[in-house]
């Protein structure tokens, strides 16, 4: 989990763990009036690109709903849970509105250019939205299982398709959110979407 802790962007609470990070990105959304502090940095840069972050927030919280008497037996219990709520509470401020969400904060060409601490940038990062004029809805899917026109957000967030091309579909995100959202509700309508996307897939 420290590897998430020294990922983390936005104010950082007072039991951080990674003693040489502080708070940055702080004005992150800013050129469209909206705070998109938080989240986590993609990689070995300062770029916040929502679909990885997504993927693995979902992997984790598959991992403790699977392994949770393995990460209290390890003390990990806590330190996880607090990762993934990290991404959850980013991602609600990444939806300020229906029919919008934020999916990328800065990018490759402004990005690239800076070398030096998170803390210190004073760089433009731009933030990227998918709505339905920017559709996306794999990262829609990925994101928070929600309905969205049906293009993949890299058609978007060009800069995000340089580094995450991704297949250029959708419905693999779409089958992976009506499966989750079918665990978390029972509602058997969700099971039955995502074995139609899958059979469709497979005819």
């Amino acid at each position: 989990m420290l590897f998430y802790e020294a990922q983390r962007s936005g104010t950082l609470p007072s039991d951080q763990r990674v003693p040489w990070r502080s708070d940055s990105g702080l004005s992150d959304g800013a050129d469209n009036n909206i705070d998109l502090a938080g989240g986590y940095y993609d990689g070995a840069g300062y770029i916040k690109y929502n679909f990885p972050m997504a993927f693995s927030t979902t992997l984790l919280s598959w991992g403790v709903i699977r392994y949770k008497r393995t990460y209290e037996a390890l003390g990990q219990l806590d330190y996880v849970l607090d990762t993934i709520k990290w991404t959850t509470d980013y991602f609600i401020k990444c939806h300020p509105e229906p029919d919008v969400f934020y999916g990328q904060v800065s990018d490759n060409a402004a990005d690239s250019q800076y070398f030096g601490r998170p803390e210190d940038m004073n760089y433009q990062r731009r933030s990227y939205k998918i709505d339905f004029s920017n559709s996306g809805t794999d990262l829609a899917a990925e994101a928070a299982a929600t309905n969205a026109p049906r293009r993949s957000y890299k058609l978007s967030i060009q800069p995000a398709a340089q580094a995450y091309g991704g297949s250029g579909k959708y419905n693999d995100e779409l089958a992976w959110a009506a499966l989750w959202l079918y665990k978390l509700t029972r509602t058997r309508s969700y099971f039955n979407d995502a074995k139609l996307i899958v059979d469709r897939r497979r005819n």
